[in-house]
């Protein structure tokens, strides 16, 4: 066996042990980091890997055996990069004391061993070879997590796979808070409640309408992110500026919008759902306009022709009941936490 770099003339291999390794259906078809619900093919780890400006082949290692790809790891570190919670350019700042410097995070975005070649200490070579790229880049900190990530391929680790203790096992340990709880929700069984028709119909008694956002409310938008929810305002923004923008949904009461839901829409290929979050102002919660606005989207991502529709929350989230009542299941939960200091 031996060990190559990542390059377009192991691109299929990579592929397809990739495939093998991280079904599309459980782990691929969420928008956050497969913004087009595609599968993993050489021409789509190119675009998606390859191609991009932040890949180094030296962070790349895959073994091969023979002809066949039995084994890969891929690092990357953004030129400069610090991080470990959400800053602006989205990149993580580690908490910082006196006097103390920032972290500098390399980010660990994909590894995989052929079920067969398990168990042979195969991962762990790997890992320590992909560790070492780092620490030489500057690194003195691991991230196996799609935050602050240059190259955000899966949103962490699911904890019910035997990933999950391999990194355990070597070192890495999660953040406070750092679990997401993946659900679905299966469409053909989805309608809107009594109540939660009852509860729009009391809102549009109290003078609040709802319905998909046109341009002149994006302003109204912005400055209701910009004030409740700064994180989520550039993401949004930019989704609403494009030439077809994403549909969003909209509460709002003469021409303030007190509520929204999206950007949503429907990656063809899988024929799921996805959407960015939903918020409420801090006046107008409590009324149940944000379940109905995440109910109103999931009738329109089935309308469209959604046969599923994947979330991920945080497990400290309030409206994991908003979900959980419109019928969405959970599938398994994902670590996106796992760090290490080098």
């Amino acid at each position: 066996m031996r060990i190559e770099r990542l390059c377009s003339g192991n691109a299929a291999g990579v592929a397809r042990l990739w495939r093998l390794c991280f079904p599309l259906e459980k782990l691929h078809a969420h928008g956050a980091w497969n913004p087009r619900g595609e599968a993993m093919t050489r021409k789509a780890l190119e675009r998606r890997v390859l191609s991009r400006e932040v890949f180094d082949a030296r962070g790349s290692f895959v073994l091969v055996d023979g002809e066949r790809v039995v084994a890969f790891c891929i690092a990357a570190i953004f030129p400069g990069a610090t991080g470990s919670g959400a800053s602006a350019g989205g990149e993580a700042m580690a908490p910082a004391g006196a006097g103390s410097q920032p972290e500098r995070v390399g980010h660990i975005c994909a590894i995989a061993v052929a079920p067969a070649m398990r168990r042979r200490g195969i991962g762990s070579r790997l890992l320590a070879l992909a560790e070492r790229y780092l620490a030489r880049r500057g690194a003195d900190t691991v991230s196996v997590s799609f935050v602050g990530n240059p190259l955000p391929l899966l949103g962490g680790v699911p904890v019910n796979e035997t990933a999950y203790p391999f990194f355990l096992n070597r070192g890495y340990r999660t953040m406070e808070g750092g679990i997401l709880q993946v659900m679905t929700l299966d469409t053909s069984r989805f309608r809107l409640s009594r109540r939660i028709v009852g509860r729009k119909r009391e809102n549009e008694s109290r003078g609040i309408s709802f319905g998909r956002m046109e341009p002149g409310m994006f302003g109204a938008l912005e400055s209701l992110l910009a004030r409740e929810f700064p994180a989520w305002r550039e993401g949004i923004m930019i989704s609403l500026r494009r030439v077809l923008p994403p549909a969003i949904l909209a509460a709002w009461r003469g021409r303030e919008v007190v509520g929204y839901a999206g950007p949503y829409r429907v990656l063809a290929p899988v024929s799921t759902g996805t959407f960015h979050s939903i918020g409420v102002t801090r006046e107008a919660r409590g009324m149940g306009i944000g379940a109905v606005l995440f109910n109103l989207m999931c009738k329109e991502m089935k309308a469209s022709g959604a046969r599923r529709i994947s979330l991920t929350t945080e497990l400290t989230n309030p409206a994991r009941e908003i979900y959980a009542r419109a019928g969405f299941r959970t599938l398994f939960l994902v670590d996106y936490g796992l760090r290490k200091h080098i």
